[in-house]
C-alpha cells in the first residue's frame, strides 16, 4: 500500500535549503509554490528544465520514459515525477526512483516536493507511471475518435466529462498538457512495450506537427 512519506530529523536537516527557497515572503512563510516548473525555476534546473538535486541527482517530469532508462542516458541517479491536471491546486504526486537510486537522492526529490506543499507517494518504476500514462491513453483514444468522425471534440468531450465526472474532457486535457507533449508521452511508451496500444493517433501526430489544437 502506497503511503506518503514523512521527512526525518535527518532529512529535514539535508532539505533545509529546499525550505528556505520556498517561501513567499518571510523565512517560515506557510505559503508554497506547487508548480514543477515555479520548482525548476527556483531549485536551480539544467538547460533541460530538470532539477539537480544537492546529491547530484536529477528530478525529472515524467516524459514516459522509467526512471532507470533516463538514468542509464544521463550517467547520474533520476527520481521521476508524475505529470498532474493542473499543478497548481494538485495536492498529491506520485515519484518513482531509477534502480539503485541511493536512498538520500530519493530522500532529496521527496523533501523538494513537499517543500512545495505536497503529498508525494513513491511508488515502482514504470514507463508513463500513473497519471502520465492514463491521460495520454485517453487522449489518443479521444483523438482517434475524432479522426474517424464518431463525433466532434465538443461532444466527446463533453460525454466523458459527464459520463465518467472528469474534470476535463481528454482533448481538453490534452490541450493543456500539449498536444506534443502527449505525444512524446505515447512514442516513449510504444518504443518501450511494442503494444499497439499505445500507436500514437495520426491526427495526435498530423496536431503536434503542426502545433495545432486538439479542440
Amino acid at each position: 500500500q502506497v503511503q506518503p512519506l514523512d521527512l526525518g530529523q535527518r532529512e529535514q536537516a539535508r532539505v533545509a535549503w529546499i525550505q528556505e527557497s520556498f517561501a513567499d515572503g518571510t523565512p517560515g512563510d506557510a505559503s508554497r509554490v506547487r508548480s514543477l516548473a515555479a520548482i525548476a525555476d527556483r531549485a536551480g534546473a539544467d538547460g533541460d528544465g530538470t532539477v539537480e538535486l544537492p546529491g547530484g541527482a536529477r528530478l525529472v517530469r515524467c516524459d514516459g520514459r522509467p526512471a532507470t532508462a533516463l538514468a542509464a542516458e544521463r550517467g547520474v541517479p533520476v527520481v521521476v515525477v508524475d505529470r498532474a491536471l493542473d499543478d497548481a491546486t494538485a495536492s498529491g504526486i506520485a515519484v518513482a526512483a531509477c534502480d539503485g537510486c541511493p536512498a538520500p537522492a530519493l530522500d532529496e526529490a521527496v523533501g523538494l516536493l513537499q517543500a512545495a506543499g505536497l503529498a508525494v507517494y513513491v511508488i515502482d518504476d514504470a514507463p508513463g507511471l500513473v497519471v502520465t500514462r492514463t491521460v495520454a491513453k485517453l487522449v489518443n483514444g479521444a483523438a482517434d475518435a475524432r479522426h474517424k468522425g464518431v463525433a466532434s471534440a465538443a461532444d466527446i468531450d463533453t460525454a466523458m466529462r459527464l459520463g465518467t465526472n472528469y474534470p476535463l474532457g481528454p482533448l481538453a486535457w490534452g490541450q493543456s498538457w500539449g498536444p506534443a507533449t502527449v505525444l512524446a508521452v505515447l512514442d516513449a511508451l510504444h518504443a518501450w512495450y511494442g503494444d499497439d496500444r499505445y500507436r500514437a493517433s495520426a491526427l495526435l501526430r498530423r496536431i503536434a506537427a503542426g502545433q495545432g489544437s486538439l479542440l
